[in-house]
């Protein structure tokens, strides 16, 4: 069966990394991630990758491996690109959501939503980040260990002339940021200090999550897409697989 090797690359390792790739007869494929960067696969059309050169020690001149073998063959597009759907979110914080979205625009608080569902691919290569791949670390959470990955969590962001900002330099931006909390506090949303844009459900724990324990009402949009991000997690070695979610019907 293939076997594929994902790596997180800036634009400028992208023709070292596909020369690689090509070089043990690898098909490459490249993704746009929503921080700029590359979700960068070499998929080896192969039935024994046994016989020919390891793809994660080939390929880790230019980038380290961010996950390494996909039994099945690469993900698609959608495991590993960013998203802001308000479906892919349980219907019990999508309501909450859209509560404080509400409410920043009626205080003229300068906050969009930025990111709801986070695949536990895209989740993969964010946690690599900072621990053997380029640039800072930006979550201290592994695949399955991020509420963003059960569609319970959802990332706020500065949004002004400039564009995105997440930083909090200057006494403004500070205040954005607490009244930004305070509202998601008032709305029934737990704020996370570390990192800041990030608001989830309260009242449940991952180890609920991991045994299929969830919240009640969840309805097909949310259920579906959980259920294909569970299927889809085929990393060998890689965290466990949570309990697959069952959408109520009276939802």
């Amino acid at each position: 069966m293939p076997k594929a090797i994902m790596h997180h690359v800036h634009a400028d390792m992208i023709p070292a990394t596909e020369g690689l790739c090509a070089a043990v007869g690898g098909t490459f494929t490249k993704f746009l991630d929503g921080d700029g960067r590359y979700t960068a696969i070499c998929n080896h059309p192969v039935d024994d990758p046994a016989g020919v050169p390891d793809m994660a020690s080939v390929m880790a001149p230019v980038a380290s491996p961010i996950l390494s073998v996909v039994p099945d063959g690469p993900p698609s597009a959608a495991y590993l690109q960013h998203s802001s759907d308000l479906a892919l979110l349980h219907p019990a914080v999508r309501r909450k959501v859209v509560a404080v979205q509400q409410d920043l625009v009626a205080c003229a608080i300068p906050f969009r939503m930025f990111e709801t569902f986070r695949s536990p691919h895209r989740q993969a290569a964010r946690f690599a980040q900072g621990r053997g791949l380029p640039g800072r670390r930006v979550t201290h959470a592994a695949p399955w260990a991020s509420f963003h990955q059960f569609g319970l969590a959802a990332d706020f962001a500065r949004f002004d002339v400039d564009g995105w900002a997440r930083g909090a330099g200057t006494p403004q931006a500070r205040r954005d940021w607490e009244a930004f909390h305070s509202i998601a506090r008032d709305r029934g949303l737990l704020p996370i200090n570390c990192p800041k844009p990030h608001v989830q459900l309260r009242g449940v724990t991952l180890r609920d999550l991991m045994n299929g324990a969830y919240p009640a009402g969840g309805d097909a949009s949310w259920a579906n897409n959980l259920a294909d991000a569970i299927r889809g997690w085929q990393i060998k070695g890689g965290p466990p697989k949570p309990t697959a979610p069952v959408c109520d019907a009276t939802a």
